[in-house]
């Protein structure tokens, strides 16, 4: 197909339309190259629209290429994207990319992480060639349906509500992940959509740890954002909080149940696997500055 019928649409949101059209090229990438893409799906329902995330590459009315922003912290935008087998190695991706570092320019972040399967060497040398660094490596695990038993304890789940929560939330993160506190909060309130909730986990009244879940259509979650603070760690509290959030979820229906973790966290893994999780793919994150 010649140039003339190559476009780039780029707007807020991300349509019906557009969002189907993105799983179906997901599927024929995936066909075609044997590999699981992540694409952060849970999130593209629910994209804001005041917000550009979404960059999308038509052939005529086909869409051939897609690179999709996240950010979870105001310094740093993850990117994901793909293009269609068919049209590969004539720019498009790279196009897409300068197309975003103009979006995450204007919003002050100052670091692109880009992710890609673990096992494809083409993504990894598409990545280095646009000047990107490996960085770590993420586990993405799924439950395996069975609720375990949780040990008796003290500890509750409550939700967040308000801004003195999501402060207590965002301090709680900030400790255990080595982040600021306002950058955490500031990114909170940002990103809250329909079906997200964040907990606060609660020792006798104490907030100890935090997590957080985005549910999907009543049946899909995906929790992120789980932590327990150093002080109380070592002490099953983790287990007990994970058993009890996937027991809320599963009560509501909920039969699919997903998390992320960092490759080198083997305890968090030791954690995840005990709880039912198990490793179902490995993506690798490379970065680069905008500065």
């Amino acid at each position: 197909m010649s140039n003339e019928f190559l476009r780039m649409v780029v707007e807020p949101g991300l349509s019906e339309e557009a969002y189907l059209s993105v799983l179906d090229l997901a599927k024929r990438c995936q066909k075609h190259d044997g590999l699981t893409l992540k694409i952060n799906e849970p999130f593209l329902r629910t994209r804001p629209a005041y917000e550009v995330n979404d960059f999308l590459y038509y052939a005529g009315d086909r869409l051939i290429g897609y690179l999709g922003l996240h950010q979870f912290q105001m310094h740093e935008v993850e990117l994901t994207g793909m293009v269609d087998p068919a049209y590969r190695r004539r720019g498009i991706f790279s196009a897409l990319v300068a197309e975003a570092r103009q979006e995450i320019y204007e919003r002050g972040a100052s670091v692109l992480i880009f992710i890609t399967p673990q096992e494809s060497i083409s993504g990894k040398h598409c990545l280095q060639s646009l000047g990107a660094t490996y960085s770590f490596s993420e586990y993405h695990m799924q439950w395996d349906g069975r609720v375990r038993q949780a040990q008796p304890s003290s500890l509750t789940l409550r939700s967040a509500e308000g801004d003195e929560d999501f402060k207590r939330v965002a301090h709680i993160t900030a400790a255990c992940f080595e982040m600021d506190a306002e950058d955490v909060h500031t990114s909170i309130m940002k990103s809250s959509v329909p079906g997200m909730n964040r907990y606060l986990i609660e020792s006798q009244g104490e907030p100890i740890g935090t997590i957080a879940v985005q549910e999907i259509d009543q049946r899909e979650a995906f929790l992120f954002g789980f932590c327990i603070l150093e002080a109380y760690r070592g002490k099953g509290l983790g287990r007990v909080a994970l058993t009890a959030t996937i027991a809320q979820l599963s009560e509501r229906g909920v039969s699919s149940i997903a998390l992320e973790v960092a490759a080198e966290n083997r305890r968090a893994l030791t954690l995840y696997e005990g709880c039912g999780f198990s490793v179902v793919r490995a993506n690798d994150y490379f970065k680069q500055s905008l500065e």
